[in-house]
């Protein structure tokens, strides 16, 4: 379920003679029940409906009825987790470059991008352009130059607190937390969701922009992964249709 700045899975659930497509997944009551969007796929041993289309008489969904399979969208649910691991290594590039006194301010992952918001002293304005490449190559330093393992474990909220975890913006937690750690160092944050085994299945990470959005908040907004060969790979073919019009050379 969507937690945390992550969305939550999509994929598939199976209920007696029926598939019905799940487009997203919401905690309620305080986290104790998941609830899901979900619409008709098809009977079982037919392909998938091409558009909505009401479930016939024989595939109504009613309270009470158990579900006999699910199954997540692995790819989906692949590169969600590249994104939110992603947002974690920004995080410590950002306080590695700006200085650890910057906050989180909220965040968003996807399949496709993530955004992370933050504030703090030494933030006053735009990114300079050095700025953004120091934090883009910092990133990709642990993405692309190495292989970091992630650890996770539950321990007392006190004891995360005495060893520097960073707690995500608008999160409530218990009194025992999970605390995920890349690089045994390089970033050290509570945190519920889904992450990479190591960050090398993150892949290029890719800054694509830093605004403002309140007094005092910035934004950056990033690609990873097959995101990031899609963002540049469009970007080129642009590049490339503009030089042809110009009649000028890429290079």
């Amino acid at each position: 379920a969507e937690s945390g700045g992550q969305v939550g899975d999509r994929g598939l659930l199976m209920i007696n003679n029926a598939r019905w497509r799940v487009l997203d997944c919401q905690k309620a009551a305080s986290g104790q029940l998941h609830v899901h969007d979900v619409t008709f796929d098809g009977l079982l041993g037919e392909p998938s409906v091409e558009k909505p289309t009401p479930p016939p008489a024989s595939a109504q969904l009613e309270v009470g009825m158990v579900v006999d399979a699910a199954a997540v969208d692995a790819t989906a649910r692949r590169r969600i987790t590249a994104h939110h691991s992603a947002t974690h290594l920004l995080q410590s590039a950002l306080k590695s470059v700006l200085g650890d006194e910057l906050k989180q301010a909220g965040s968003y992952c996807d399949a496709s991008r993530l955004r992370f918001d933050f504030s703090g002293p030494s933030v006053d304005g735009p990114l300079t352009p050095e700025q953004l490449a120091e934090v883009e190559a910092l990133v990709n330093s642990w993405t692309t130059g190495s292989a970091l393992p992630r650890t996770a474990r539950e321990m007392p909220i006190k004891e995360a607190s005495e060893m520097g975890a960073t707690m995500a913006f608008g999160e409530k937690y218990g009194d025992v937390v999970r605390v995920v750690d890349f690089g045994q160092g390089v970033s050290v944050e509570l945190c519920g969701g889904c992450h990479v085994e190591n960050t090398a299945q993150i892949g290029l990470f890719r800054i694509v922009a830093e605004t403002g959005i309140a007094a005092g908040v910035r934004r950056i907004e990033a690609v990873v992964g097959e995101s990031a060969y899609e963002y540049l790979s469009t970007r080129d073919n642009t590049f490339s249709q503009v030089c042809g019009m110009l009649a000028a050379q890429p290079d």
